[in-house]
C-alpha cells in the first residue's frame, strides 16, 4: 500500500519533476544565447563585445553539453539541483559581466528577471535561497563597483519585488505540486483498496463444496480443511471461538 504522508518522497518526486523539466529550460536558453551572441557581435562596442561574445558562445556550448548530458542519463538525481543552479549562475554571471562592462544601471532587469525566473523553476527551498542570495549579493557587490551614478531607488525597489514575485511563484508552484502529488497517491491507495476489495468478493462469490456432516470445505486440490482454516487462508480473517444462546441452553439441560 503506498504512503502519501513521508515527506521524503514527496521531495523525491519534487526533484524527478525537476529533472523532467531541465530539457524545457536547456532548449529556449540556447536559442536565446545563440540570439544574443549575434546581437553582441552587432550592437556592442568592441571592448564589451569582445568579452559578452565569447561568453555568450561558451553558454550556448555548456547548455547544448548539458542536454546531451540529460538524453544520455547522466544527470541523476542527486545532480538535478546543483545543475540547475549551476544553469542560473551561468545566466546571472552573462548578466552580471554586462552590468559591469556597460557600467549602465538599467542592466539590473536581467537580473531582476532572473531571480523571478528562478522561483518558477525550482522547488527545494533551501536551493532556491541559496541561488537568490549568491546572485542578489553578486549584484549588489557590481552596483556598488560602479563608478557612474546608480539609481538606487528605481532598481533597488526592482530587486526588492522581483524577489518578493519569485518567491510568490516558488511557493504557488511548490504547494500546487504537493498538493497534485499527494492526490495521486490517494487516487493510487484507493485504487488499490479497491482492487483488493474486489478479489476478496470475487472469493465470496464463488461456489464452494462443503461437506453436510462436518463442514469441512474440498479445495482445489480435493483435500478438505476446516472452514475457520479455509477462510483464514483466502482473505487473512481470523476467529475467535463462543457459544451461542441456543447451543448454551441445550448444554445446560
Amino acid at each position: 500500500m503506498v504512503s502519501w504522508r513521508t515527506n521524503e518522497l514527496g521531495e523525491k518526486e519534487k526533484t524527478e519533476i525537476v529533472h523532467k523539466t531541465l530539457p524545457y529550460i536547456f532548449y529556449p536558453l540556447i536559442v536565446m544565447y545563440t540570439a544574443l551572441s549575434a546581437g553582441h557581435y552587432l550592437t556592442l562596442e568592441p571592448e564589451e563585445s569582445a568579452i559578452m561574445l565569447p561568453l555568450a558562445s561558451v553558454t550556448v556550448l555548456a547548455l547544448i553539453l548539458l542536454t546531451l548530458c540529460h538524453r544520455k542519463g547522466l544527470i541523476t538525481l542527486n545532480l538535478v539541483y546543483p545543475v540547475s543552479v549551476g544553469v542560473v549562475f551561468m545566466v546571472a554571471f552573462n548578466s552580471l559581466a554586462h552590468l559591469y562592462l556597460s557600467g549602465q544601471d538599467y542592466q539590473s532587469t536581467n537580473v531582476a528577471f532572473i531571480v523571478m525566473a528562478t522561483g518558477t523553476f525550482l522547488l527545494s527551498l533551501t536551493w532556491w535561497l541559496f541561488t537568490v542570495t549568491v546572485v542578489l549579493v553578486a549584484w549588489l557587490a557590481i552596483a556598488l563597483s560602479i563608478d557612474q551614478a546608480f539609481n538606487w531607488v528605481h532598481y533597488g525597489y526592482m530587486i526588492l519585488l522581483s524577489l518578493i514575485l519569485s518567491y510568490a511563484a516558488f511557493e504557488t508552484r511548490r504547494r500546487s505540486i504537493t498538493s497534485e502529488l499527494q492526490a495521486t497517491r490517494k487516487a493510487k491507495e484507493s485504487s488499490e483498496l479497491a482492487e483488493a476489495f474486489a478479489q476478496q468478493l470475487s472469493n465470496l462469490e464463488r461456489v464452494i463444496p462443503m461437506c453436510a456432516w462436518c463442514k469441512k470445505i474440498q479445495t482445489e486440490d480435493q483435500s478438505w480443511q476446516s472452514l475457520e482454516y479455509f477462510v483464514s487462508s483466502q482473505n487473512e480473517t481470523g476467529f475467535t471461538h463462543g457459544i451461542c444462546d441456543s447451543c448454551e441452553k441445550a448444554l445446560e439441560k
